[in-house]
């Protein structure tokens, strides 16, 4: 392989953005939105981990979305005031890239 033909870095997801709103259940729960950037470059489309520490706590994988979605929802995420800091990284198999950013979203009275 010449350097040239190597892939480049995986690079990282980016986060951008997070909204919530109060939903009317009973008892009314917060559904979050996130939104994020990632490119793939010559890596293929797979999955972004989606990692979450809850009021300060140790980060734990949520769930997975696709790379390529550009967003991901978290509904009744809570059901009292509290804050969520969010990361990602790009995974295909035993690909793993690096984490992104971190996002903090602090949760309102309603």
């Amino acid at each position: 392989v010449r350097p040239d033909d190597a892939p480049l870095p995986l690079q990282a997801p980016v986060l951008i953005d997070a909204g919530y709103a109060w939903n009317g259940n009973e008892p009314p729960a917060v559904d979050i939105e996130v939104s994020f950037t990632f490119d793939h470059g010559s890596y293929p489309p797979a999955s972004v981990e989606i990692w979450v520490s809850r009021d300060g706590g140790a980060f734990e994988v949520l769930f997975s979305v696709d790379s390529s979605s550009g967003y991901f929802d978290y509904n009744n995420a809570t059901e009292t005031l509290a804050t969520f800091d969010f990361k990602a990284r790009y995974v295909n198999g035993a690909t793993q890239g690096p984490f992104s950013n971190v996002l903090h979203l602090e949760i309102l009275a309603p």
